[in-house]
């Protein structure tokens, strides 16, 4: 099965093309957005990684490359973190995920449970553990990281019910890893992010375990967007979120589904508080705000903030790029009102290389 070019490969650089009309010269960024000067390296790295066939390869090497990339950009882990791998019962057997904490709290700490992105068919916990070390060093929370079945060889609701599964799970028996869990608060990006989002309707709905707070990093939240993004901007295309809706229904049409796609969801009355985090340079841009505005009309607490010129993935990029250091950190700060956290640390040191590898 051959899919489309993840969000990752932002065809901003500039020897690129974007989906094959003009040069990088002639940016289809939309309303005169341009990328943040600080991520000009990281796009055209970006690009040469995934490589113009990139789409033409099996979904196995696609995944390959994919994982590639994200150690590629990928900070050094932590020293003041420790990580442990959990085992937790599932609909269709055990669900593998990954508890970060920071090293030197003591008692039982607040949990952010977070789903990580890639577009329901790529990534895992270790693609994602710069941002959850850093999130549970920045927070003074327990972090954990669910690795739920992928597309397409498991559809929708397989990634759903594993990430529910982990929220019941963590509310019955997380205090057998030192976890809080009166203080539970869900996180994720991306397809991570509609996750997160389904999993609070779906506490709600079945009255299940109470969330402090949806962290949501640029989310996919509706099957089609009022203004497609026809040409990828740097954030991805109409098409491209297509291909991976696709992928995750199987082909089924679960676009009125509000435990698949949040934003169909009829009432959003009684919902957890919110705080959104949105790329500019985006193809779902309009999701996170319009997922704002409900909340709002709904009377929920919400808060989203929009950064003009970072793209879609920019949570690799906090290590080296002030801009979404500072995103993400806004997005920390918000787990620990609605945690009441302590931080084990102000935040991510910086590098002058936007080509970090992991150790």
């Amino acid at each position: 099965m051959q899919m489309p070019l993840p969000e990752a490969a932002y065809r901003l650089s500039n020897g690129g093309a974007s989906d094959g009309v003009g040069s990088a010269a002639e940016v289809h960024l939309g309303e005169g957005m341009a990328l943040d000067p600080e991520l000009a390296a990281f796009a055209e790295e970006s690009d040469r990684m995934f490589g113009p066939d990139y789409a033409r390869l099996p979904i196995g090497e696609q995944r390959r490359v994919y994982d590639a990339w994200c150690r590629h950009f990928s900070g050094p882990f932590p020293s003041d973190v420790a990580q442990s791998e959990v085992q937790i019962p599932g609909p269709d057997g055990s669900v593998r995920a990954k508890l970060f904490r920071p090293a030197a709290a003591r008692g039982a700490l607040p949990v952010i449970l977070f789903y990580h992105g890639g577009g329901w068919i790529f990534g895992s916990p270790e693609t994602h553990a710069m941002a959850t070390a850093e999130m549970a060093r920045r927070t003074g929370a327990a972090v954990l990281s669910v690795d739920y079945r992928l597309a397409p060889e498991h559809v929708f609701p397989a990634a759903f019910d594993d990430a529910y599964a982990a929220l019941n799970w963590v509310a019955q028996s997380g205090t057998t890893l030192g976890l809080d869990t009166a203080r539970i608060a869900l996180s994720g990006d991306s397809a991570g992010g509609n996750l997160a989002a389904a999993v609070a309707l779906a506490a709600r709905d079945r009255d299940g375990p109470k969330i402090a707070l949806q962290a949501l990093i640029y989310p996919v939240l509706k099957a089609t967007r009022r203004m497609p993004v026809v040409q990828d901007q740097g954030g991805g295309s109409e098409a491209g979120i297509s291909a991976y809706i696709r992928a995750y229904s199987g082909g089924k049409d679960i676009s009125r589904v509000p435990w698949a796609m949040p934003l169909s969801a009829g009432d959003f009355r009684g919902l957890p508080p919110a705080c959104i985090v949105a790329a500019g340079i985006d193809a779902v841009r309009e999701d996170a705000e319009d997922y704002a505005a409900a909340l709002e009309a709904a009377g929920v607490p919400v808060t989203c903030r929009r950064a003009e010129s970072l793209p879609h993935s920019y949570l690799r990029t906090i290590y080296f790029c002030r801009q979404a250091a500072a995103e993400f950190g806004a997005l920390c700060d918000a787990l620990v009102r609605a945690l009441g956290s302590r931080p084990a640390a102000p935040g991510p040191a910086m590098s002058a290389s936007t080509t970090l590898m992991a150790g």
